[in-house]
């Protein structure tokens, strides 16, 4: 294994400097967006095959019962039936329900009463209180992208969509050889790109006092990062966060998806961008078993939500990829997403369990009390002083049997249980085993969906200060 400081540095890369050229991503909260447009199909006629897809980018299911849709001409449909998209989910509302008439396309929704025009139009989405949702008005003369047979996609459904710059055509085949991706990734999806700037001195700090912590580094690496550091002053830095400063190949991070985790694993390029662009190699791990020779040559392994159970053979490839050194990230979800048993397979063993549970706070939160408080302490940090606040969705609660307990939420955060009935439980954000090497997160996006949000910076610049920082 190559030096953990570099393992350390790779997450304090996450923490500073995100800054996003182009257009500015939207907030993701409780956010549905019209993704993608179909409105002049070739395979089949405009009155079969005219569909347009929906994407929650939000972290809750949401309930469409009584939403109206309409167009530019006044024509319209309220969705009559129970019907719900799920978080990071896909819809497809369309003219004709049956894929041999409508072109090839799986509908969720049929709907009548309402015709797109090949020119300019518009989509118009309002809940079931009226309340606007998100609109569309799209026209050549506009910069939107136009062709028969092929859909417009939402480049990001984070950028705006009333822009014509942020839409492209499809370049994927679907059912009769239209071009589209109903109910899945945009084919022309991509992301911000990430600003490179040179790295804040006080991220170098936090190495150099990571060897107080459960031994991430030695002292001696806590002497180099000191040595290093010595004779800059605040606010200059020449480190090159690429630098191995051994001579080694770049460390690696293996990111790993091959247990059925619900989201795309795109939702996390952030995360990866973020790191390649400082000198690290992502490997993303889709399908298969985790073997050693998986493992092998990664410096970190972040494995978020799995909702299948690992074999006996991955979990002994673990324990014996941990015994070598090397260090693992674990993030849930609340109940309703969560599969705890297949995560305590990997922390249990070091003294951290994720509970069937959420957190939710009827107090101190943003409006809604699945957005509990968050509570950092910062009374003995370097840089900063008092107490810190943030609120943060979906979380299960973390039980620290052997660790360290590094987050907390508000005094009126509570847990209930997939009953809905409150347990006696001190409600735990985030944790580090004793031995340090499985740090857990109670919600996967803390480092997948919510890097998108501006909000998930400070978060996670707070976390792992907290994290480094303190002793054991």
């Amino acid at each position: 294994m190559k030096k953990y400081a570099i393992s350390y540095l790779i997450i304090s890369s996450l923490l500073f400097g995100l800054s996003f050229h182009g257009v500015e991503a939207a907030s993701f909260e409780d956010k549905v967006v019209i993704n993608e447009i179909m409105f002049n199909p070739s395979s089949v006629s405009d009155s079969r095959g005219e569909w347009f897809e929906l994407y929650n980018s939000s972290e809750n299911e949401i309930d469409l019962y009584g939403w109206t849709f309409t167009d530019g001409n006044y024509d319209s449909f309220t969705i009559d039936e129970e019907l719900s998209i799920k978080p990071d989910g896909y819809l497809v509302l369309g003219r004709n329900a049956s894929e041999d008439l409508n072109g090839g396309v799986s509908i969720d929704y049929k709907y009548t009463g309402m015709y797109l025009s090949n020119s300019d139009d518009a989509i118009i989405v309002y809940d079931g209180c009226n309340v606007l949702v998100d609109s569309v008005t799209y026209s050549k003369g506009n910069d939107f992208p136009y062709r028969a047979g092929y859909s417009m996609e939402l480049v990001n459904p984070g950028f705006d969509n009333i822009y014509g710059g942020n839409w492209a055509l499809s370049s994927s085949t679907y059912g009769d050889g239209d071009i589209g991706t109903p109910g899945r990734v945009n084919s022309c999806s991509r992301f911000p790109e990430i600003d490179s700037g040179s790295f804040p001195l006080m991220a170098f700090k936090m190495v150099f006092h990571v060897d107080s912590f459960c031994g991430w580094v030695s002292d001696i690496q806590a002497q180099e990062a000191q040595g290093h550091y010595e004779g800059h002053t605040e606010g200059e830095s020449d480190l090159n966060l690429g630098e191995t400063h051994d001579n080694e190949s770049n460390p690696r991070v293996l990111f790993c998806e091959n247990k059925g985790q619900y989201y795309d694993h795109k939702k996390a390029s952030v995360l990866f961008s973020m790191l390649e662009e400082s000198g690290y190699d992502v490997d993303v791990f889709s399908e298969g078993d985790i073997t050693g020779d998986v493992l092998r040559g990664h410096d970190l392994v972040i494995i978020t939500n799995p909702s299948k159970m690992f074999h006996d053979q991955e979990i002994a490839s673990i324990d014996g990829y941990l015994s070598d050194g090397g260090r693992i990230v674990l993030s849930g979800q609340y109940f309703k997403y969560l599969n705890e048993g297949a995560l305590n397979q990997i922390s249990s063993v070091h003294g951290i369990e994720f509970t069937d549970t959420e957190v939710l706070d009827d107090d101190c939160n943003t409006g809604k009390p699945y957005y509990p408080k968050l509570i950092f302490d910062f009374d003995d940090a370097l840089w900063h002083e008092g107490v810190m606040e943030i609120h943060y969705a979906n979380c299960c609660n973390l039980h620290v049997v052997d660790g360290k307990k590094l987050i907390g939420f508000s005094d009126s955060a509570y847990v209930i249980g997939p009953d809905g009935k409150q347990l006696a439980e001190v409600p735990c954000f985030a944790a580090v085993s004793s031995d340090g090497k499985v740090l857990c997160f109670s919600s996967s996006t803390v480092l997948t969906t919510s890097l998108y949000r501006a909000d998930n910076k400070e978060l996670i610049r707070s976390l792992f200060t907290s994290f480094l920082l303190r002793d054991t």
